[in-house]
């Protein structure tokens, strides 16, 4: 285990970690650092800002240009299988292609996927050679809720990734991958600063070299900080601290309606 310059480490004992390659909460002490070992800190636009989501704290891309939020990579991803990850929220499309990450440059986007209006991916770069290019694919992340927006190649080099929002297939891309590179990742703006700003609160951003399976993506979606430690009390950990979300709404509900088993859980629980 590596622990992390503010509240999260990653659990390098848990399989779901198995080569993870990059991994960042966007709240960890502050400031974004990728807590995938070697540990490494990244940088944020003077417009950031940080808030609520369903999900617990996170860090706001304003729709400015302003906002960006740079990471240092750890994996250059080319030539393989991998899994991308990002938990976030939307909170309004302000253009047709709102960037939700881009490892690289406007002219060679080596991992990149954009938003549009409605939530659908609209624009994709899996080449560290080129720009990307425009795609229609109904992903359906629209503005409000939080979403587990996943991404996976399983057919390395020339392979064509299939989109998973909360654990469901959106299917597949049309742009083959190719070779990768070292770039940075940005997230909010695109790397010049001043194009395809988004208008989300990222919570989780995480990268592995290696295709995720259906169970682990579905793992995920469940329990956000699966493979994680924190001492937060947000942590929706793997620990059973207590009854799941909704024991208590169960309890209440048979109580509502008059049961014995309802009133006696009502009273155990008072």
């Amino acid at each position: 285990m590596f622990t992390g310059k503010g509240n999260w480490s990653v659990n390098y004992s848990h399989p779901i970690m198995r080569n993870i390659g990059d991994c960042v909460i966007f709240t960890d002490g502050g400031f974004p650092v990728n807590i995938a070992f070697p540990i490494a800190l990244g940088t944020l636009g003077t417009a950031t800002i940080f808030g609520q989501t369903a999900l617990g704290p996170a860090r706001i891309s304003d729709g400015s240009t302003s906002s960006v939020c740079t990471i240092p990579h750890h994996v250059p991803y080319n030539n393989g299988n991998w899994t991308i990850r990002v938990r976030f929220t939307p909170i309004s499309y302000p253009s047709g292609f709102c960037q939700l990450f881009n490892k690289g440059t406007n002219t060679a986007r080596e991992m990149a996927c954009y938003l549009d209006t409605s939530g659908n991916v609209s624009f994709l770069g899996w080449n560290a050679g080129n720009s990307g290019a425009s795609q229609a694919l109904s992903t359906g992340c629209t503005a409000g809720r939080n979403w587990d927006f996943t991404v996976v190649n399983s057919g390395g080099a020339g392979g064509f990734p299939v989109f998973y929002v909360n654990a469901i297939s959106k299917g597949n891309s049309l742009t083959a991958t190719t070779a990768g590179g070292t770039n940075t990742w940005y997230f909010g703006v695109d790397s010049n600063g001043t194009s395809n700003p988004s208008h989300n609160a990222y919570n989780i951003f995480q990268a592995w070299s290696r295709a995720l399976s259906v169970p682990e993506i579905q793992s995920l979606y469940f329990n956000p900080y699966i493979g994680l430690i924190s001492a937060k009390r947000y942590l929706m950990s793997q620990a059973a601290a207590g009854p799941p979300p909704g024991a208590v709404n169960f309890r209440r509900t048979l109580s509502a309606f008059g049961t014995r088993a309802g009133s006696r859980q009502e009273q155990q629980q008072t």
